[in-house]
């Protein structure tokens, strides 16, 4: 997922023509498989609601949308 957003953002700040749609899909694929692990683990839910907490309490880099 981040090695993919990683690319595009390079690709457009080097004004380069890159195919990353092998890389998208690949991510997209991961980003489903792990929402399924999350639905299916409340242990797993809880332990990312924790730490998505602690990252609002602090904040995170700017460059992270």
């Amino acid at each position: 997922i981040v090695a993919y957003h990683m690319a595009l953002k390079l690709s457009e700040m080097m004004n380069l023509t890159i195919d990353l749609e092998e890389l998208r899909r690949m991510a997209e694929e991961l980003r489903m498989k792990l929402d399924r692990m999350v639905e299916e683990s409340a242990d797993l839910k809880r332990m990312i609601e924790q730490i998505e907490r602690r990252y609002g309490e602090f904040g995170g880099p700017s460059y992270i949308a």
